[in-house]
């Protein structure tokens, strides 16, 4: 369903907004078809952005708003910060979420040390362990 701005416009559960640029006829994820050049297309996700409460604790993958990796409950969680107003995207979860605010994440694990993207033990980004070569997970 289109044309929306953002995942605000979008009724319904687990519904985010994939944005394209005027000229685009970039394919919507789960959908058929290239739809209208230009316009903006709900479409479903297994991983939303969800803001489960200002300055919450005890968060799960891809749910906010976080403050430090302390409020991020589970294996490998951290905190993904965003600057003011920044809708920059967050590892592993869908959707733009809302400006500024930081969400939890899944950070590449190899021989039971979390790494960033960029150093030497990880390699991409992975959807699960089945993905992940040699000893990373």
């Amino acid at each position: 369903q289109g044309d929306c701005d953002s995942d605000l416009d979008c009724n319904g559960d687990h519904l985010v907004c994939f944005q394209r640029d005027s000229s685009s006829t970039a394919p919507v994820p789960g959908c058929d078809g290239t739809g209208v050049t230009g316009e903006d297309y709900c479409y479903h996700t297994n991983n939303p952005l969800i803001i489960i409460a200002d300055e919450g604790t005890n968060l799960g993958e891809c749910q906010g708003d976080c403050d430090s990796d302390s409020d991020c409950d589970g294996d490998h969680l951290f905190c993904f910060q965003r600057g003011r107003g920044s809708y920059a995207p967050v590892p592993g979860c869908d959707g733009n979420g809302i400006g500024g605010k930081d969400y939890c994440y899944k950070k590449c694990v190899a021989n039971g040390m979390a790494c960033s993207d960029s150093s030497a033990c990880c390699s991409g980004l992975c959807h699960g362990d089945q993905t992940c070569r040699d000893a990373l997970r």
